[in-house]
C-alpha cells in the first residue's frame, strides 16, 4: 500500500483492487464512479501524468476542449464527493499528498468491472489485470511444487485447485490436479479431474484433450493404485521431478558444447523433457545457475533479465559492487 510520508496516516486510502471505493481516515468507504476508478487506478500506477493525456485517455471519443471540461468536472465532483483532494496538480496531475492505494500488491486492478473508455485504456487495464494474474499464477505454482516436494498432497492439491480456479481452460492446471490425486492414491479421484479437464475443454474452446493429459490418463487407467511405503515405484509420467529417459546422446552433447564454450539451444514440443534434460546439464556445472521464464514476461520489459540480475546478485553479492549501479538500477530499484 502506498504511502506518500511513511510518517503519518493517509488522508484517504484507495480501494482499487476490486470494488472501486475511498475510505477516509476514519474508516468510512465512499464508492467510486467507473471513470473516477479509472482516472485514480491509472494515477496510482503510472505516477504523475500530463493533464491533456488524461483527458484524451478517458475521453477519447470528445474534442479535446470538451475533454478537458469533463476532466476538471470530475475532479471537482471527487473532491466535492470525498472532502479531500484525491489527486493534485495543474498541468500534470497526482495522487495527491497524503493518498494511499492498495494496488501495489494487489492481485487485480478494479476487480474485474468492465471498463470501456476506449482502446488505449482497455489495452492497459488488461495488461494490468494480466500482470497479476501472471504474479499469482506463478505463486501458486511455487507453492504447489514446494508442497509436492515435501509429500504434502493435501496442500498440494488445495493450491492446485486455485491454479484452476485461476485459470479454468489451462490443461496444465487440470493435469497437475490429475497427478496429484493420483499420487495421493486417490484414483477414482484423479480420473474424475480428467473428467472434468474433458467436459471444460469440449464445452468451452470445442477441443479434446491433448497428447500428454490423454499420456497422464492412460498412466492412471493402466494402474489399480499408486504403491505406497519406501519401495513405491512410480511411473515416469508422474514423476516430480521427471526422469530423464532416452536423452543421454542430447546430454552427452550439451555437456560437450558447454565444456567447449558454445551455447546450448535445446528445443522441441512440450513434454519432450526438455526442463529435466536443462536440469541435469546445470547440475553438472560448478555455480551453476538457473532461472525460468514465467507467465506475463511478455508484457514486463526485462522481466526475465531482472530476474536473471536477482538471482547473480543473491548467489554472488560482490557482483552488484562490480557493476555499474546507474544502470543495475534501471532493471532492479532495489539496487
Amino acid at each position: 500500500m502506498r504511502h506518500a510520508d511513511p510518517a503519518r496516516e493517509p488522508i484517504a486510502t484507495l480501494r482499487l483492487a476490486g470494488v472501486a471505493a475511498v475510505a477516509s481516515a476514519a474508516g468510512e468507504a465512499v464508492t467510486l464512479a467507473p471513470r473516477d476508478a479509472a482516472l485514480l487506478a491509472w494515477l496510482a500506477l503510472e505516477g504523475p501524468t500530463p493533464r491533456t493525456r488524461l483527458a484524451q485517455l478517458l475521453w477519447p471519443e470528445s474534442a479535446p476542449q470538451a475533454a478537458r471540461n469533463a476532466l476538471r468536472q470530475r475532479l471537482f465532483q471527487l473532491k466535492k464527493q470525498h472532502g479531500v483532494d484525491l489527486v493534485q496538480g495543474t498541468a500534470v496531475l497526482a495522487l495527491a499528498e497524503g493518498v494511499a492505494h492498495d494496488l501495489h500488491d494487489a492481485d487485480s486492478v478494479l476487480g474485474e468491472a468492465p471498463h470501456d473508455f476506449g482502446a488505449e485504456y482497455g489495452s492497459w487495464l488488461a495488461q494490468q489485470r494480466e500482470r497479476r494474474r501472471a504474479r499469482m499464477r506463478q505463486s501458486l505454482i511455487e507453492l504447489c511444487d514446494m508442497a509436492e516436494q515435501a509429500h504434502d498432497h493435501a496442500d498440494a492439491l488445495s493450491h492446485a485447485g486455485e491454479l484452476l480456479a485461476l485459470e479454468p481452460l489451462s490443461e496444465d492446471a487440470h493435469r497437475r490436479v490429475m497427478r496429484l490425486h493420483y499420487l495421493a492414491g486417490d484414483r477414482a479421484a484423479a480420473l474424475l479431474a480428467f473428467d472434468r479437464c474433458e467436459q471444460v475443454l469440449k464445452d468451452e474452446v470445442g477441443a479434446r484433450p491433448s497428447a500428454p493429459t490423454l499420456a497422464l490418463l492412460d498412466t492412471i487407467v493402466a494402474s489399480r493404485r499408486v504403491a505406497t511405503g519406501p519401495d513405491r515405484r512410480l511411473p515416469a509420467a508422474v514423476l516430480r521431478p521427471p526422469q530423464l529417459i532416452g536423452r543421454d546422446d542430447e546430454l552427452r552433447a550439451a555437456r560437450a558444447a558447454w565444456s567447449a564454450g558454445e551455447v546450448v539451444w535445446i528445443t522441441g514440443e512440450g513434454g519432450l523433457g526438455k526442463s529435466r534434460l536443462l536440469q541435469e546439464l546445470v547440475a553438472s556445472v560448478p555455480g551453476g545457475l538457473v532461472v525460468s521464464a514465467r507467465p506475463g514476461d511478455a508484457v514486463v520489459p526485462h522481466a526475465a533479465l531482472a530476474r536473471l540480475l536477482r538471482a547473480v546478485v543473491a548467489r554472488v553479492p560482490e557482483a552488484l559492487a562490480a557493476a555499474s549501479r546507474a544502470d543495475v538500477a534501471r532493471l532492479l530499484p532495489e539496487a
